[in-house]
């Protein structure tokens, strides 16, 4: 046994030692000035979900799931994980793919889960938690031909007399497997055409912004009609935006009305049913611009940035950039006229002209996800985002300098060595969401960190910079900062009663023993390096990670 734990610090120490050149998986730049916290992600071509720190070390892992991702993952406010699911469905063969939701507990126990997926409709891409515990979800359901001719379909934009059509479903979860559609919206139901008069929805589609062309297509003859990506809801507002991939625009919809509302013009808040509050990204799609004016290309994950944040109310875009072969990540302010009220000028489109702050890289070719992706603000400022289709992540600030820089290791074959790259893909990872340690779903949790995820890894030069850079740790109920550690490990908690604190070596020998009255100070530099474990009172064990100089 004694030879075991001494090959375990052997491997903790000479991983250290890599040299940071050969750096191609996990944490390839780690620089002062980064967000602090913990993020999460679920590799496209894995069963598992992970959350790490900012040095690429495994904080805890979901792998109970027997379902790929159906692509989105969040960290719930009670510790647990929300999680999309793939359901193989031969009659929607498309991205995003999804049709299952599961929750876990912090533990990695199934405690809820809800399957909707047949020949006629399937979850896909992304769920929204809301504040009354209800959850909206994403949908796709099938239209035959004799629902496209009643709603002025062009025959020649058919697809073997078939569309799938958007819908969203606002569910209430019901014990382990079940769910109670309590709100629903569906696009079907607000369609616009100028193609046959005979129909009862023929307009000019100019004069209707708040309704969709149904013969307006950026990919022709697609069953997959509108393709959207993603969900989110502001509850100031009370309102919901999703992602069209397809027709290069978000919308916003009003969450106000009641389902017998939602499918008619007029009732809710706005008094417009619902219509569509607002749109942006090509006016094409509402004959109301050109080419020139499109700004957003096949995007993703447009969202409200949420409060707390230094743009908070604005919309965060990946835009993917189809068509043009490189992506950007945009800021963009709505022209709200009111809170929820959206200006527009009679026959111009909605603004604004263009967004107020853009990412790129410097060589365009070298920032493009074709595929999945997405950003969001951290509480500095700074743009956490997922490159989805090359499986990396970039932090930047908004002055466009660069400070992590995350390579996604877990594919299929498992974790990726350090050195290594690779196939093409192979690390996908749909979005990468970042939790502060404040975040309340980690109270009571033990944050304490493992090892990083790729094989033969090199973190020496990331703990560097993490080791001044963790003073939010302090609001934990209990942490240990910083870890791993080469001269001070100091211990935080908010209880100010005395409590005991007990620390062992990978022998089981004691090497410490004291007494912590909110904050205590351990000098570690003359200890020897690897792994120890430490109890305070009788609560769970926690890892410490010594460095020896």
């Amino acid at each position: 046994m004694r030879k075991f734990y001494a090959y375990i610090i052997f491997l903790l120490l000479t991983s250290f030692a890599l040299p940071a050149q050969n750096h191609t998986m996990g944490v390839i730049q780690a620089t002062s000035g980064m967000a602090d916290g913990y993020s999460l992600f679920a590799p496209t071509n894995t069963k598992e979900t992970y959350l790490i720190d900012n040095c690429g070390r495994l904080v805890n892992a979901w792998t109970s799931s027997t379902y790929f991702p159906g692509s989105a993952v969040y960290l719930l406010e009670d510790g647990s994980l929300l999680r999309t699911g793939r359901i193989l469905n031969n009659n929607f063969v498309m991205g995003g793919l999804g049709g299952r939701l599961e929750q876990y507990t912090w533990e990695d126990s199934l405690t809820w889960s809800w399957n909707y997926s047949s020949s006629t409709h399937t979850l896909h891409h992304d769920v929204e938690p809301l504040p009354n515990g209800n959850l909206l979800v994403l949908g796709v359901e099938t239209k035959n031909a004799l629902d496209m001719n009643f709603a002025g379909r062009n025959p020649a934009l058919m697809n073997d007399n078939l569309m799938w059509s958007e819908f969203i479903f606002e569910i209430q979860p019901i014990g382990s497997d079940s769910a109670a559609v309590v709100w629903e919206w569906h696009a079907w139901d607000h369609l616009v055409q100028d193609f046959d008069s005979t129909k009862s929805n023929y307009g000019i589609v100019a004069d209707h912004p708040e309704l969709i062309d149904i013969n307006y297509y950026s990919i022709p003859a697609t069953k997959d009609w509108l393709h959207a990506n993603s969900v989110d809801y502001d509850v100031a507002r009370d309102q919901v935006m999703i992602t069209l991939a397809h027709v290069d625009e978000f919308w916003i919809l009003d969450h106000s009305t009641s389902t017998v509302e939602a499918a008619t013009h007029t009732g809710g808040n706005r008094g417009k049913g619902g219509d569509l509050l607002y749109r942006w990204g090509n006016p094409r799609a509402y004959e109301r611009g050109d080419s020139a004016d499109q700004k957003l290309f096949f995007m993703h994950d447009a969202h409200w940035i949420p409060p707390g944040r230094p743009d908070s109310g604005k919309v965060l875009i990946f835009n993917n950039g189809q068509g043009r072969r490189y992506s950007t990540v945009e800021i963009m302010e709505l022209p709200e006229s009111s809170l929820g009220e959206y200006a527009l000028s009679q026959g111009q489109a909605y603004g604004p002209v263009a967004s107020e702050w853009i990412y790129a890289s410097d060589s365009l070719l070298d920032f493009f996800s074709k595929i999945m992706s997405g950003a969001q603000q951290q509480a500095n400022g700074n743009i956490l985002m997922c490159n989805g289709a090359y499986g990396y992540a970039l932090e930047v600030n908004k002055s466009f300098d660069t400070l992590w820089h995350y390579v996604n290791p877990m594919t299929s074959s498992g974790a990726t060595n350090q050195g290594d790259t690779g196939p093409v893909g192979a690390n996908a990872t749909f979005r990468i969401e970042r939790y502060s340690p404040s975040f309340v779903g980690f109270v009571g949790k033990d944050l304490t960190p493992g090892d990083p995820l790729e094989g033969m890894f090199d973190i020496a030069n990331c703990l560097s910079v993490l080791t001044g850079a963790n003073e939010e740790l302090k609001s934990l109920p209990i942490a240990i900062y910083p870890n791993p550690s080469s001269k001070i490990v100091n211990i935080f908690s908010k209880n100010a009663a005395p409590q005991t604190v007990k620390i062992w070596n990978a022998f089981g020998q004691l090497v410490f023993e004291g007494a912590l009255h909110g904050k205590l100070q351990i000098d570690v530099q003359t200890w020897i390096g690897g792994v120890y474990f430490m109890k305070i009172n009788n609560e769970s064990t926690r890892k410490i990670i010594v460095i020896q100089h």
